[in-house]
């Protein structure tokens, strides 16, 4: 399996998307479990539902 290697990001309208911070901890949230709907993820990281979904679009 070929070892993690972390990825360069230039694009600056992803740079700007991933800028918030409930972004970045659904984004890792993510990566850590299986996949979630928003109103799951809303438990999981403690906020709204609308807020989570609003990110996650």
């Amino acid at each position: 399996m070929p070892e993690w290697q972390p990825r360069v990001l230039s694009d600056i309208d992803a740079l700007k998307a991933l800028a918030h911070p409930l972004r970045q901890q659904l984004l890792t949230w993510l990566q850590r479990h299986v996949p979630a709907t928003s109103a799951d993820l809303a438990v999981e990281v403690g906020q709204g539902r609308g807020a989570t979904s609003y990110h996650l679009r």
